[in-house]
């Protein structure tokens, strides 16, 4: 309508298609040994495509087994946890997040996030605001690793995972790290 062409990654097929590469170099480096994959979500370009590069690497017989996929949002902006839950919950219910990279209310591919998750019987989570530069502060210190907030999102779902139970000790667990703390403002 606007005469301007739109180049969001979120509906580009190719953006999964290259994300599909993550599960390849997990499987080349560490083998079949994962057994979760906790991520950020927001559009869902990572999930989407990490679980499709899983599925063709059991389908190659690269690995005999695809790890279960959780997806972390905030309570604030939570459209696939609240699709998996059904929980009646719109883009109006929205509010306000400092994890700016998943602040996606409606996220163009919701089904295919939800189909990837319950595919590799994974589980959504969600986490407060109040968690997240606890778990930045907590990355940075323990692993000298100064991430972004989006991704101290994924690390504060997996203590949230673990805590109910749906994480085991002695599982294998993959967060990926999706950006620096220097790409956002300082809170």
């Amino acid at each position: 309508e606007t005469g301007f062409t739109y180049m969001s990654h979120s509906l580009s097929p190719y953006f999964a298609e290259g994300m599909k590469a993550v599960a390849y170099e997990l499987v080349d480096v560490l083998g079949n040994e994962i057994d979760h994959v906790v991520l950020p979500v927001g559009n869902g370009s990572l999930l989407i495509g990490m679980v499709q590069g899983y599925q063709e690497l059991l389908q190659a017989g690269g690995v005999n087994r695809i790890p279960r996929f959780h997806a972390v949002q905030t309570h604030s902006v939570r459209p696939v946890v609240a699709a998996m839950t059904g929980e009646d919950w719109s883009h109006e219910d929205a509010r306000p997040t400092i994890a700016s990279g998943i602040a996606v209310s409606m996220p163009p591919r919701l089904f295919e996030m939800v189909e990837a998750i319950k595919l590799t019987a994974g589980t959504g989570v969600t986490v407060t605001e109040e968690l997240l530069e606890d778990w930045q502060k907590r990355i940075a210190s323990s692993e000298g690793l100064f991430v972004e907030i989006t991704s101290a999102v994924a690390f504060a779902g997996l203590a949230e995972l673990i805590k109910s139970g749906t994480i085991q000790k002695g599982s294998s667990v993959c967060v990926p790290i999706t950006g620096s703390g220097l790409k956002e403002p300082l809170h």
